[in-house]
């Protein structure tokens, strides 16, 4: 096993809360909340002009218990598009997940599936004629040619899963989660992982090598950690990054590697020929994943919105934005034989209707109101962005709605000072601290009216 020698990873606090977090077990787990891996600022490259940019939707959902099985899914729409189906039964805010096919790549189909988690993952066969998905709770979901080797649906995960790979066969594939931890199925041999780590930040992605006999995982610091005959070829861990890393590519010889930041920068290493960014791009929202052409002559990358970004060799073959309007892509996917890709998206419902004030006498806020705020919770400790510790007097806000300093009161909770930021606390969004996971989950995602302390 290999490492890239870059723990403890150092960044700055500029982009997100500074979270050191203990990724004790070797386990992926089911997560209250999507990642906080977006983000917005500029990293000053060019780039060619790619899709168009919508505001972001703010991403919801619980990841509850999710038994995985090999369901293909329903044509809706048009020719290109495929679509799960929920049931009746399906209570998850996360809604039906959708793949759309863009370029020379197949939409594939058949009976729908029921989500309790949000997709997360995507990863292609050989042959291009089917694909796994992976959820955040471990379900996997097999369709086309992609065979269903098993998940990690049926397990208690301390960490959500939040990337998936490939072998060379297509008869394997790896998951990975949050803490490091890989799971191995089907002819996938698992190669160590970086669970038992004490890292900065969590892990966001992998990739594997072109004869499957090893992998990379890459966190948001942009540490990289490679395993089995993965060659180490760099990292973006020493950088001074402005948004997070929240995706890698590889070059088609495994000789190099790609990593791309939520606000567009992409940074190259080994063999992999840098072709261009969306950095300097005023991007409305955040980068979530890149995919490479065929030769290793470009890439895409692709936002929240739905927007498609080209460079290099890569030609623009349409995107998921601006329709619909209230849904966020999670993953995407290059085809191995063909010019073309997927996008994985999902709908963002919007909020429920205000509920009445329950404000108690002590510590009833002072000033005015606010409005309705999304509030999301988030448990390790460290250094917010203000400089302070986190405490239950922490709360993540955007800078550009609510100032950093600002003592604030949020419905049921109490009394909360502006110390800290996130990628994805965009807009009417908030994530409170609490001192346990547990806590965390119990909280899961509401809307709370706030005003001013």
């Amino acid at each position: 096993m290999a490492s890239d020698g870059d723990l403890p990873h150092t960044r700055p606090t500029t982009w997100r809360r500074r979270r050191p977090g203990r990724l004790a077990r070797p386990f992926a787990a089911a997560s209250a909340l999507p990642l906080a891996v977006a983000g917005l600022v500029a990293a000053g490259d060019a780039g060619s002009p790619g899709g168009p940019a919508q505001p972001q939707v703010a991403a919801t959902g619980r990841a509850l218990s999710l038994a995985a099985a090999s369901r293909p899914v329903s044509l809706v729409g048009t020719a290109t598009t495929a679509s799960f189906q929920a049931s009746a039964t399906d209570q998850s805010p996360t809604g039906p997940g959708q793949v759309g096919a863009f370029g020379a790549v197949p939409a594939l189909g058949g009976p729908g599936a029921s989500l309790t988690a949000p997709l997360v993952a995507i990863a292609t066969t050989p042959s291009g004629q089917g694909y796994w998905l992976a959820a955040a709770d471990g379900g996997v979901f097999a369709y086309g040619d992609a065979t269903f080797q098993g998940s990690a649906g049926d397990r208690t995960l301390v960490k959500p899963v939040v990337g998936m790979a490939a072998t060379a066969s297509g008869h394997g594939y790896w998951l990975v989660a949050a803490d490091g931890g890989v799971f191995a199925y089907g002819d996938a041999t698992f190669h160590g992982s970086s669970a038992g780590r004490q890292l900065t930040d969590p892990i966001v992605g992998m990739a594997s090598t072109p004869d499957g006999g090893g992998y990379w995982l890459v966190a948001a610091d942009g540490g990289v950690f490679s395993f089995g005959d993965a060659t180490f070829h760099g990292s973006a861990g020493s950088k001074g990054l402005a948004a997070p890393i929240v995706g890698m590519a590889t070059t088609p010889d495994g000789g190099g590697y790609w990593l791309v930041a939520a606000d567009g920068g992409v940074f190259s290493f080994g063999d992999a020929t840098f072709h261009g960014s969306a950095g300097s791009k005023g991007l409305a929202a955040p980068i979530v994943g890149m995919a490479p052409t065929l030769d290793g002559g470009g890439y895409w990358l692709a936002a929240a919105d739905g927007g498609v970004f080209s460079f290099g060799d890569a030609t623009f073959q349409g995107s998921a934005s601006p329709q619909p309007a209230a849904s966020r892509v999670d993953a995407v996917a290059a085809s191995p034989v063909a010019a073309g890709y997927w996008l994985v998206t999902r709908p963002t419902p919007p909020p429920p209707p205000a509920p009445a004030p329950t404000v108690a006498a002590a510590g009833a806020p002072t000033g005015g109101a606010l409005g309705t705020f999304e509030v999301t919770c988030y448990d390790l400790g460290g250094t917010t962005a203000s400089g302070a510790p986190t405490s239950m007097a922490t709360v993540a806000v955007d800078p550009s709605v609510i100032p950093l300093g600002t003592s604030i009161y949020i419905d049921g909770v109490g009394l909360r000072t502006a110390q800290d930021t996130g990628g994805a606390i965009i807009g009417h969004r908030l994530d409170i601290w609490e001192p346990s996971y547990g806590a965390c989950m119990d909280w899961g995602v509401q809307y709370r009216n706030v005003w001013l302390g």
